[in-house]
């Protein structure tokens, strides 16, 4: 293509082209409000956990795990003192190496994976093998062997459906 030709390509009147936005949920399908479950409430998963509930209606933290219980805590209390006004049950609020697991089988609709990144192809292969939608904090994985276990479960989500997030 000559000048000549690239010229008049980029001439005229533009075309009106009109791409269609998928619909956006504001709850589940069922009806029923989204409940989630934070894994892991240091100063970045409490603000997820804040992000997520400002992102729109319908939407809840059902339940709060951790490794340390003065992380656990202070993470309640800017859930209870932020706008949301955020109560999370005693018995949904679960501390040690294995509350991540607590969290997911707590009945939440999906998990915010805020915890090391050492820890999170682990906890994403839990949360897809029990039928979770997960947001994850990125690194997503920091070795060969963990990036290679998030990779077989980006593949078991894809064929159970599930939907998986990653940003900050």
């Amino acid at each position: 293509m000559g000048t000549a030709g690239l010229v008049s390509s980029c001439s005229g009147k533009p075309k009106k082209k009109e791409i269609p936005l998928p619909a956006f949920l504001t709850q589940a399908p069922d009806g029923k409000p989204i409940r989630a479950g934070l894994i892991g409430c240091g100063g970045r998963g409490t603000g997820a956990a804040v992000n997520f509930l400002d992102a729109g209606p319908n939407l809840q933290i059902t339940a709060l795990g951790d490794v340390f219980k003065d992380k656990l805590d202070q993470c309640r209390e800017q859930l209870r003192k932020s706008k949301h006004a955020v109560e999370v049950a005693d018995e949904n609020c679960f501390l040690g190496f294995d509350s991540y697991q607590k969290v997911i089988d707590s009945g939440v609709d999906l998990v915010l994976l805020c915890t090391p990144p050492a820890f999170r192809p682990y906890h994403i292969e839990a949360a897809v093998n029990a039928g979770k939608h997960i947001f994850m904090e990125k690194p997503v994985a920091v070795d060969p062997v963990g990036a290679r276990k998030v990779l077989i479960s980006v593949k078991r989500a894809q064929e159970k459906g599930l939907c998986m997030v990653s940003g900050t």
